[in-house]
């Protein structure tokens, strides 16, 4: 589950942060720079996640270009990263798309990291408060192998 959830009515165990990272056509104005800011998005034609899949994320990356002074243009609002890749790469505008849709290899796209301030998407398991021994079970299961996980190879 990404987060933000209501706290009072879950327990939340944080599994990881992800940046958003910005997905261009090959071509495009900013494709070559090394990071890319909101603000350089600003009135750029942008393919995003919809706004009823989504409400939070659509959300929190719509405050992220108020902050910034930009102006959010969306052309497209699609129903999965796929979709809004392949709209990038057939060029008819850019996304923000979380970090690990770098592993997503399309010709015709590359990734930048959005600069400075970006969104950090939070992951998190949950589970009702007070509910059964096996989703308590689960819950801590998760948590501890992705910790042990996380720290493989560092």
């Amino acid at each position: 589950m990404w987060l933000p959830i209501p706290e009072d009515e879950f327990d939340v165990g944080e599994l990881m942060n992800e940046p958003l990272v910005a997905v261009l056509p090959m071509g495009h104005r900013l494709a070559d720079k090394p990071t890319v800011a909101s603000k350089d998005l600003s009135s750029e034609p942008l393919v995003l996640l919809s706004r009823a899949l989504a409400p939070d994320s659509f959300h929190q990356i719509e405050e992220l270009f108020v902050r910034a002074g930009a102006v959010m243009n969306v052309a497209h609002e699609l129903e999965n990263l796929m979709s809004m890749i392949n709209f990038v790469a057939m060029g008819t505008g850019c996304g923000v798309v979380p970090d690990h849709t770098r592993a997503i290899r399309r010709k015709g796209v590359v990734y930048r990291p959005l600069r400075a301030p970006n969104l950090i998407r939070r992951l998190a398991i949950i589970k009702k408060k007070g509910h059964g021994d096996l989703a308590e079970l689960f819950y801590r299961f998760t948590i501890e192998n992705l910790a042990r996980l996380r720290g493989f190879g560092q």
